[in-house]
Parts: structure tokens; sequence; C-alpha cells
């Protein structure tokens, strides 16, 4: 017969699972959720024309392409009437990138970041950024691009020397809503041996679930803003 510690950390585990589960499929119902895994030009015409940085030799059949994204809509009339959206952008992004800081894979880029970037973790640090061209967040993501309604960072990692990718986080009107959208794009080379991250089902799932719920906890302290002021 199984133990008493075998049968109390299997219950657990399927507790765990289960538990992990549930609140993935709950954010789910949430966002609106989109992924993409081609070789070639096969990305959402929208998606090409808004991310301004990608390079063009990325979106050819000479490279892999993965693309996930994120998408919370909510009615204007729930955001704070001030500051503007421009600036509430700001303020969602320092919020964000400020949440994903304290994360497990932020300890995992910490840990493996030189001395010297390691105050890019530092919520001192993301605060006071205004997420312009230059600036670098966890290490690994420096700002590209920055417009009023739009953060495109590079993603870089020294373990993976022939992966590229961008993180977006941006955000558009539409009638009566505010649309707010988070984005990663990974390329490699078809001939490179490289896997990326999100080709990896089990850090595809953690991506979502950190992803999904940073935008719906990131878009519901928005609003939480306007109640408070």
């Amino acid at each position: 017969m199984p133990s008493s510690l075998a049968t109390s950390s299997a219950l657990l585990l399927a507790t765990t699972a289960t538990t992990i589960y549930l609140f993935h499929n709950s954010l789910k119902s949430r966002v609106q959720h989109e992924s993409h895994r081609s070789s070639g030009m096969r990305l959402p015409p929208a998606t090409t024309a808004a991310i301004m940085t990608l390079p063009p030799a990325a979106l050819t059949t000479s490279y892999r392409i993965v693309h996930d994204s994120a998408t919370q809509r909510i009615p204007r009339s729930q955001l704070p009437t001030a500051p503007s959206l421009p600036d509430q952008f700001t303020l969602l992004v320092r919020r964000n990138m400020g949440a994903f800081a304290r994360f497990p894979q932020a300890w995992i880029l910490w840990l493996t970041s030189a001395t010297a970037q390691r105050h890019t973790f530092t919520q001192s640090h993301i605060q006071a950024l205004d997420f312009n061209e230059g600036d670098v967040v966890c290490a690994v993501y420096p700002v590209l691009r920055r417009s009023e309604n739009a953060v495109e960072m590079g993603i870089r990692s020294p373990r993976l020397p022939s992966v590229e990718g961008r993180l977006v986080l941006r955000w558009e009107e539409k009638e009566d809503e505010v649309v707010f959208r988070s984005e990663v794009v990974m390329w490699t080379g078809v001939d490179e041996k490289a896997v990326m991250p999100l080709e990896v089902p089990a850090v595809r799932f953690m991506h979502e679930m950190a992803s999904w719920w940073l935008l719906d906890s990131g878009v519901r302290y928005l609003v939480g803003l306007g109640r408070s002021g």
C-alpha cells in the first residue's frame, strides 16, 4: 500500500495542477488570445503593420517565427478621465513590468544576468522609467521604439544567441472602447537547431498565464485609479 506521505504528495500535486488549470481557464475567459507559428510572412497583417521594429528578414521563409498575443478591451468610460490615455499607458507598463520583475521567470533572469544589469530588476528603476528608446528592463528587454501608444522591446538571451524577439505593449481606441495588447514575437533561422521558448509547451503555458494575468490585472489597476481618484 502507498505510504501516507506518497498519498499526501500525490493529492497535493493533483490539487495544485487542478488549481493552475482552473486559473488558466479563468484568465482565458477574460482575455482574447491568438497565437501563430509558421515560416515566412504569415503573421496577421495588422501585427506586421503595428510592430515597427520587426526586421523584414524575419518575415521571410528563411526564418521560423512564433507570435503570441493577448488582448483586453475596456469601455473608455471605465478608465480615468485624467491623466491622459498615453500617460495611463505609461503607468500600465510600469506596473506590469514591475510585477513581472517579481515573477519566478525574472528571478532566473536575474541569476543569469551580469551584475551591472541587476539594478534593472529593481522597482526604483522600473517605476522611474518612461520606457524611452535605450531604456532596459530586467536585463534582457531593451526598449527599441517608443510612441504614445506603444512600447517595443527587444528580447535578448545569451543562452539563445540565434533567437531574436520582441515584447510589445500597445493600445488603441476603437469607438467607445480602449484595446490593450501584449504581444511576443520570436524568430530563428529555419536551419537553426535552437528551440524557441514559445515552442516548448510547458514554457508556453507559463507564458500565457503570466501574460494574461499581467494584462488583465493591469487594466483593472487603471480602472481602480479612476475609482480612487
